[in-house]
């Protein structure tokens, strides 16, 4: 007879604490984690909690008229010219635990209009709709929102952090910036200087000279009485009917130009070039891609070279002519030819 024995548990090899394996800095970040975890689901809660005690509120207020307007917001700016004699103002306040303050300074040439949120959080905005007698100055600063201003017949300073910016009908010098945003201007009657760090700019019948600049985004210009400057640091760029000189430049992206009265310089590090009806001397030069000119039949001086490509010489030329043309491609064709269409 055998005497049953009772099996022994298996044994494992003790375990040590993991906590108490962890070093300090593995500790501190754990803590970290949790407490920037803590704090997103905090700010969460907030935000939508803003959201649903948000309101809207709209007011009207009318004040006598002044030399300079100027309209600081934190939303959406509309400018409208009118024939009246009186500057109305209608603001649009929205925000949940905070809301805008708004406020009026008036001064014997210069009346200042307020509508800002005192710390950003939240769903917090300041809209500011006005009409204002035609030839005031008006000057705009908003922080987060699109400006827009139509047949005002005085200068115009129009600056945007975040939004588009419009113009249309503006009797003066115009001056636009913004940080991020596309720019569109139709009928100026004087010069225009637009920036915009990250858009596309269109500009159409300006009668005075323009001057315009984007980061990131293509340029179209059309019907400029005076000289044009455009530059692009990604985009394409297309110009036509320019009254006085022209400087095209792009770092990347193609140029078309048709019909300049002075000269034209256009310049691409990486993109073809059109060039077409120049007046005035011809400077087209890129380092990668075709540069096409095309003459207007009188005979020109040409220079004319590329580092890899065909080369087409199909226009009168003469040494001694009074007017220049000067075409360089790094790598690309390159051809100066008759008047287009001809």
């Amino acid at each position: 007879m055998t005497t049953p024995t009772l099996d022994k548990p298996p044994t494992t090899a003790p375990t040590a604490d993991v906590a108490a394996t962890r070093t300090p800095l593995g500790r501190a970040l754990t803590w970290t984690g949790a407490v920037l975890g803590g704090v997103t689901l905090l700010w969460g809660g907030v935000q939508v909690a803003d959201l649903v005690v948000s309101r809207t509120m709209t007011e009207h207020a009318t004040y006598a008229s002044a030399d300079v307007v100027e309209l600081v917001a934190d939303g959406r700016v509309t400018v409208s010219g009118t024939s009246g004699s009186s500057v109305d103002v209608v603001r649009t306040q929205r925000g949940g635990f905070s809301m805008p303050t708004y406020e009026v300074d008036e001064g014997d040439d210069r009346l200042v209009v307020r509508n800002r949120c005192s710390w950003w959080f939240g769903s917090c905005s300041g809209s500011l709709d006005v009409d204002l007698p035609a030839g005031t100055q008006v000057v705009v600063r908003t922080s987060n929102g699109e400006v827009r201003a139509t047949g005002v017949a005085g200068p115009l300073d129009l600056q945007t952090s975040d939004g588009g910016i419009e113009v249309v009908q503006a009797d003066g010098d115009v001056t636009l910036r913004s940080s991020n945003g596309a720019i569109v201007v139709n009928d100026v009657d004087g010069s225009l200087t637009a920036r915009t760090s990250d858009g596309r700019i269109d500009v159409d019948d300006v009668r005075g000279d323009v001057a315009v600049v984007t980061s990131n985004g293509g340029v179209q210009v059309g019907r400029v009485d005076g000289d044009a400057q455009v530059r692009t640091s990604d985009g394409r760029i297309d110009v036509a009917d320019i009254g006085g000189s022209l400087q095209a430049v792009t770092s990347n992206g193609g140029v078309t130009v048709q019909d300049v009265r002075g000269d034209a310089a256009v310049r691409s590090s990486d993109g073809g070039l059109d060039v077409a009806a120049v007046q005035g001397n011809v400077e087209a030069v890129t380092s990668n891609g075709h540069v096409t000119v095309f003459g207007t039949g009188e005979p020109v001086a040409l220079t004319i070279s590329t580092s890899n490509g065909r080369q087409v010489v199909d226009a009168p030329t003469d040494p001694s002519a009074f007017r220049s043309v000067v075409i360089r491609s790094s790598d690309g064709n390159v051809a100066y030819l008759g008047p287009r269409g001809s």
